[in-house]
Protein backbone atom coordinates (compact mmCIF):
# COMPACT_ATOMS: atom_id res chain seq x y z
CA UNK A 1 0.00 0.00 0.00
CA UNK A 2 1.01 3.60 -1.04
CA UNK A 3 0.51 6.58 1.33
CA UNK A 4 1.07 10.13 0.44
CA UNK A 5 2.57 12.49 2.25
CA UNK A 6 0.53 15.59 3.28
CA UNK A 7 2.51 17.64 0.71
CA UNK A 8 1.93 15.32 -2.30
CA UNK A 9 -1.90 15.07 -1.01
CA UNK A 10 -2.06 18.84 -1.78
CA UNK A 11 -0.27 18.82 -4.77
CA UNK A 12 -2.74 16.12 -6.08
CA UNK A 13 -5.77 17.94 -4.85
CA UNK A 14 -4.52 21.22 -7.11
CA UNK A 15 -3.88 19.32 -10.20
CA UNK A 16 -7.33 17.53 -10.07
CA UNK A 17 -9.01 21.16 -9.01
CA UNK A 18 -7.02 22.80 -12.33
CA UNK A 19 -8.53 20.06 -14.39
CA UNK A 20 -12.19 20.56 -13.19
CA UNK A 21 -11.98 24.15 -13.78
CA UNK A 22 -12.84 24.45 -17.22
CA UNK A 23 -15.99 22.74 -16.70
CA UNK A 24 -17.04 24.19 -13.63
CA UNK A 25 -16.34 28.19 -14.63
CA UNK A 26 -18.51 27.00 -17.99
CA UNK A 27 -20.73 25.99 -15.34
CA UNK A 28 -20.93 29.43 -13.29
CA UNK A 29 -21.68 31.07 -17.04
CA UNK A 30 -24.48 29.03 -16.93
CA UNK A 31 -25.96 30.14 -13.81
CA UNK A 32 -25.22 33.54 -14.68
CA UNK A 33 -26.84 32.83 -17.95
CA UNK A 34 -30.24 32.05 -15.89
CA UNK A 35 -30.10 34.89 -13.89
CA UNK A 36 -28.53 34.18 -11.14
CA UNK A 37 -27.08 37.00 -9.34
CA UNK A 38 -22.94 37.20 -10.10
CA UNK A 39 -21.98 38.10 -6.37
CA UNK A 40 -23.33 34.55 -5.74
CA UNK A 41 -21.96 32.94 -8.57
CA UNK A 42 -18.79 34.07 -7.73
CA UNK A 43 -18.87 33.27 -4.20
CA UNK A 44 -20.37 29.60 -4.90
CA UNK A 45 -17.75 26.66 -4.55
CA UNK A 46 -17.28 23.58 -6.11
CA UNK A 47 -18.89 21.63 -2.98
CA UNK A 48 -21.25 23.60 -1.98
CA UNK A 49 -24.80 22.56 -2.35
CA UNK A 50 -26.94 24.46 -5.17
CA UNK A 51 -30.35 23.54 -5.14
CA UNK A 52 -32.38 25.76 -2.52
CA UNK A 53 -28.94 27.09 -1.00
CA UNK A 54 -27.62 28.81 -4.30
CA UNK A 55 -30.68 28.85 -6.37
CA UNK A 56 -34.28 28.47 -5.83
CA UNK A 57 -35.94 25.39 -7.17
CA UNK A 58 -36.61 27.54 -10.83
CA UNK A 59 -33.39 28.53 -11.42
CA UNK A 60 -32.41 24.90 -10.37
CA UNK A 61 -34.57 23.62 -12.79
CA UNK A 62 -33.21 26.41 -15.57
CA UNK A 63 -30.02 25.50 -14.89
CA UNK A 64 -30.50 21.82 -15.74
CA UNK A 65 -32.08 22.62 -18.74
CA UNK A 66 -29.11 24.95 -20.07
CA UNK A 67 -26.60 21.95 -18.85
CA UNK A 68 -28.18 19.92 -21.34
CA UNK A 69 -28.51 22.18 -24.01
CA UNK A 70 -25.05 23.14 -23.68
CA UNK A 71 -23.27 19.59 -23.72
CA UNK A 72 -26.11 17.84 -25.83
CA UNK A 73 -26.52 15.23 -22.92
CA UNK A 74 -30.02 14.25 -20.72
CA UNK A 75 -30.21 14.34 -17.67
CA UNK A 76 -33.26 12.39 -15.61
CA UNK A 77 -34.88 13.01 -12.44
CA UNK A 78 -33.24 10.05 -11.22
CA UNK A 79 -29.80 12.19 -11.55
CA UNK A 80 -31.09 15.47 -11.14
CA UNK A 81 -31.90 14.86 -7.67
CA UNK A 82 -28.65 13.38 -7.16
CA UNK A 83 -26.53 16.49 -8.81
CA UNK A 84 -26.09 18.68 -5.62
CA UNK A 85 -23.08 20.65 -6.03
CA UNK A 86 -21.00 22.04 -9.11
CA UNK A 87 -18.17 19.08 -8.66
CA UNK A 88 -21.11 16.66 -9.17
CA UNK A 89 -22.43 18.31 -12.15
CA UNK A 90 -18.63 18.07 -13.14
CA UNK A 91 -18.23 14.36 -12.72
CA UNK A 92 -21.61 13.23 -14.36
CA UNK A 93 -20.52 15.44 -17.68
CA UNK A 94 -16.85 15.18 -17.90
CA UNK A 95 -16.81 11.96 -18.93
CA UNK A 96 -18.73 12.08 -22.13
CA UNK A 97 -16.28 14.87 -22.57
CA UNK A 98 -13.36 12.88 -23.58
Amino acid sequence: MRIMTKSKCLQYSTVLKERNMPVINELKELMLDIGVEESIVNEVGPEQILAGHVMDSVHYTAFIVAIEERYDIRVTDRYALKLRTLNDFNNYISPGLK
